[in-house]
C-alpha cells in the first residue's frame, strides 16, 4: 500500500476512535428540558416557580407542595413532537478544486411519558408526594449521502454518513412540602436518576477510476454506550409578598452518578487497489463493558420566581443559573448558561383556563463532536384545561372530586453549531483522499410539540 493511504489510514482511525470515546463522556448535545413536565408547566412555558397547581409542579419548586391542601394524582402526562435539525452543510465534499456541500438532516417523532405524580395532604401544613419525570429524551438519526465525479471526469466517488443515537434521563424519588407559618413554604426533593447514552456510527466513503482500474474505500462503524446511575437533592421555598404577588426559589444539587458503565466497539476497514494488486488495511478497537469512576451528571442549578395574580388569573416570571460542569479530571463538560421563562393563566370560566407562555432553553455545550448539534432554543407553549367535576352520590358537594386534562401546544427553534464532516476527494490518484471530523456548520432545530395531561383532584 501506498504511504499516503497508510497515512490516511492512520489518520481516519485516529478520528473514528475519537468519534466513539467522545461521546460516551457525556450526554448528547442538545438541550436538557425540551418540553413541560407538568400541567401548570405545560399552560405558562415551564414558568412555574412562584406558583403551581398540580403535584408534578413540584419539579420545578418542591415547596409548592406547602400550598396544598387535597390528594392530586397527575394520572400521565405525554408529549408528542416532531423534531427536525438540519445542516445545509453537514458534509462537505472537496474534489480538486471544487468545494461541494451536502445537507444532513434528522427528523424524528417524539413520544415521551414526560411525568407521573401523586401527592396527599398528611396534615393541614405538610403533604407528600413521589413523582417519575423524564428530563431528556432525545433520539437522534443524522443522514447524509452524496455522488458524484471530478471535474477532469476520471474518477467517481460516493459517500454516505448514518449516526443513530439515543439520549434518556429518568428521575424518580420522595417530594415533600411543609407550610411552618401562614405565608411561608418549604420543600425538598430526593431524586434517583437512570442515565442512558447510545451512539452509532457508520461512515462510507469510495473514490474509484472510470476505469475500475484504482480505487479506494472506507468503512467506519462504531458503536458506544454509556449507562448511569446516581442521585439529588431539590431544596425549595415559597413566600407570600402581598396580597396578590407570590416568590419562590429553588436549588437544585448536582447529580452524581454512584455507578456508570461503557461499553463500546470500533471497527476500521481501508481498501486500496492500485495497478499492482489489492491492499487492505484494518484497525479495530473492542471496550468491553466495564465500570467508571462515579462523576457529575448534572451541575449546581438556582432558579426564582415571581408571580403575580389571584384566583382567576397569574402572570409569572423565572430566571434559572446553571453552573459550570466539569468531570473528575477537570476537564470542562458543560458551559455555564441561563434561561427564563415568562407564562401567564386565565381562568375563563368555572371549568375553563386557557394559558400561554415564553421560553429559553440553551444547551451549554463547550465543544461539538462529529454530527452533534449545539443550539440555543426560543419558543412558546399555548394551551387549554379543562376541569370536570364530579357528584358521585346525592347530596354531595360538586367538586369534591375532580378530573383535570390539559393540553398545550409547543414550539421552540434556533440557530447553532452542528459537527461537521469533510471528505476530500482526490483530482487524480484514488488513493489520496482524507476525512476531517474537527470542524463545524451552522444548523437549525425546530421542535413542535403536543402536551397531554390527565389529573385527578379529591
Amino acid at each position: 500500500m501506498s504511504r499516503r493511504s497508510s497515512r490516511f489510514a492512520r489518520v481516519v482511525s485516529r478520528a473514528s476512535c475519537l468519534a466513539v470515546l467522545l461521546p460516551v463522556a457525556r450526554a448528547w448535545a442538545a438541550p436538557d428540558d425540551g418540553f413541560a413536565l407538568s400541567d401548570d408547566g405545560a399552560l405558562m412555558g415551564g414558568a412555574v416557580i412562584a406558583s403551581g397547581r398540580d403535584a408534578a409542579s413540584a419539579w420545578y419548586n418542591p415547596a409548592l407542595l406547602g400550598t396544598n391542601r387535597r390528594n392530586h394524582i397527575d394520572v400521565s402526562a405525554t408529549v408528542y413532537g416532531l423534531r427536525r435539525t438540519r445542516a445545509p452543510a453537514g458534509v462537505v465534499e472537496h474534489v480538486g478544486a471544487e468545494t461541494r456541500s451536502v445537507e444532513a438532516f434528522d427528523r424524528q417523532f417524539v413520544v415521551v411519558p414526560s411525568a407521573f405524580a401523586i401527592a396527599t395532604a398528611l396534615r393541614r401544613n405538610v403533604t407528600l408526594g413521589f413523582g417519575v419525570f423524564t428530563s431528556h429524551w432525545y433520539e437522534p438519526e443524522v443522514r447524509a449521502s452524496g455522488r458524484g465525479f471530478n471535474a477532469a471526469g476520471q474518477h467517481s466517488y460516493l459517500h454516505e454518513v448514518r449516526m443513530l443515537g439515543l439520549s434518556r434521563r429518568h428521575h424518580a424519588g420522595p417530594m415533600i412540602g411543609w407550610s411552618p407559618v401562614r405565608n411561608l413554604q418549604l420543600g425538598l426533593a430526593i431524586h434517583g436518576i437512570y442515565d442512558k447514552q447510545e451512539r452509532m456510527t457508520r461512515v462510507f466513503a469510495n473514490v474509484s477510476s472510470l476505469e475500475g482500474v484504482e480505487s479506494t474505500t472506507l468503512a467506519a462503524n462504531s458503536d458506544s454506550e454509556l449507562r448511569s446511575f446516581g442521585g439529588r437533592a431539590i431544596f425549595g421555598i415559597r413566600g407570600t409578598l402581598g396580597k396578590w404577588v407570590q416568590a419562590g426559589a429553588v436549588l437544585r444539587t448536582p447529580a452524581i452518578s454512584v455507578h456508570q458503565t461503557v461499553s463500546g466497539s470500533e471497527s476500521l476497514v481501508v481498501a486500496t487497489i492500485d495497478r499492482t494488486g489489492e491492499t487492505d488495511n484494518r484497525a479495530e478497537l473492542q471496550i468491553d463493558p466495564v465500570p467508571r469512576r462515579p462523576g457529575p451528571l448534572a451541575p449546581w442549578t438556582v432558579g426564582t420566581g415571581l408571580s403575580v395574580g389571584n384566583a382567576r388569573w397569574r402572570i409569572n416570571f423565572d430566571a434559572e443559573s446553571v453552573a459550570a460542569l466539569r468531570d473528575a479530571t477537570g476537564e470542562l463538560r458543560q458551559r455555564a448558561y441561563w434561561n427564563v421563562r415568562l407564562g401567564g393563566r386565565y381562568q375563563i370560566s368555572r371549568k375553563w383556563t386557557i394559558g400561554a407562555g415564553l421560553f429559553t432553553d440553551r444547551s451549554g455545550v463547550p465543544d461539538v463532536n462529529v454530527s452533534e448539534i449545539d443550539i440555543d432554543l426560543w419558543g412558546g407553549s399555548l394551551g387549554v384545561q379543562f376541569l370536570s367535576p364530579v357528584r358521585l352520590a346525592p347530596g354531595q358537594r360538586a367538586g369534591s372530586l375532580a378530573f383535570r386534562t390539559t393540553v398545550a401546544a409547543r414550539y421552540a427553534g434556533g440557530v447553532g453549531r452542528f459537527g461537521q464532516i469533510q471528505l476530500h476527494f482526490p483530482e487524480s490518484g484514488a488513493a489520496d483522499f482524507s476525512a476531517v471530523f474537527d470542524e463545524t456548520t451552522d444548523a437549525t432545530l425546530h421542535f413542535v410539540s403536543v402536551y397531554v395531561g390527565t389529573g385527578l383532584v379529591f
